[in-house]
């Protein structure tokens, strides 16, 4: 007679098994909030090594999701990026030109600018600036959480593009953010590489900060106080000698 009790204890503990070999896979990853899903499918795309090697993403390119993906209502999340954060990550640190403190301040005009829900786009002269808040994760498996951002920068119709990958602890502050960077994926026509700052040397060459002014904003250089003074007309120099006739 068949025992269908030694049948019913086999296929639980198989179950059981199956199931703890679905999930630890997935225990081992860090979860992660997406705030946009096409951003952070970019993100993935172009960083999963380092993702998956940072265990927010698997090896076939999954990540877990944290339940709790709502942000803030009625936070404005582009503007308070666009006025307060700091574009100092673009620039080398002792650059001698002056870098502007925040985003706001490098626009020429509000005409240049377009505000979204979790990011801008701002035109500043040849170059567009796409800038998104993409996702909320531990990057550095240290328990904190950062907010991840994108900041896309192209340069008029010149196939040359790159995108900074940054990670801010606050959003809450009233006070100028600076972001760290992460990585820098950088494209010359169809020729990629992805730079990953270690210590804090970069392989790749920081921009030149970009002011620009209207007309009568520049200050004007006076000339020195011992500085010599040009003849006016009709008079001679008394510098230059004069032929005498006979």
């Amino acid at each position: 007679m068949f025992n269908y009790s030694i049948l019913y204890r086999f296929l639980t503990r198989a179950f059981v098994l199956l199931l703890i070999l679905l999930i630890l896979p997935a225990c081992s990853l860090r979860s992660i909030r997406v705030v946009q899903e096409r951003q952070f499918k970019t993100m993935c795309a172009q960083l999963r090594q380092e993702m998956v090697r940072r265990s927010l993403l698997d090896e076939q390119g999954n990540y877990l999701s944290n339940p709790f993906s709502a942000l803030t209502s009625g936070k404005d999340y582009g503007n308070i990026l666009f006025r307060h954060l700091s574009p100092s990550f673009r620039y080398a640190a002792d650059n001698p030109m002056s870098a502007p403190k925040t985003f706001a301040e490098s626009a020429p005009s509000r005409r240049d600018v377009r505000i979204r829900d979790y990011g801008f786009t701002l035109k500043q002269g040849l170059d567009t600036i796409d800038l998104n808040l993409i996702a909320q994760g531990d990057w550095d498996g240290n328990g904190q959480k950062e907010w991840l951002l994108s900041c896309n920068v192209t340069s008029g119709d010149a196939p040359v593009s790159r995108v900074y990958y940054l990670a801010l602890t606050d959003l809450e502050t009233e006070g100028v953010l600076t972001a760290r960077t992460l990585a820098v994926f950088e494209c010359v026509a169809y020729d990629c590489s992805l730079h990953l700052p270690q210590a804090g040397n970069i392989t790749y060459s920081p921009e030149a900060p970009v002011i620009e002014s209207m007309p009568g904003q520049r200050a004007i250089t006076t000339p020195p106080a011992n500085s010599s003074v040009p003849p006016k007309a009709g008079t001679s120099n008394p510098g230059v000698l004069k032929k005498r006739s006979p």
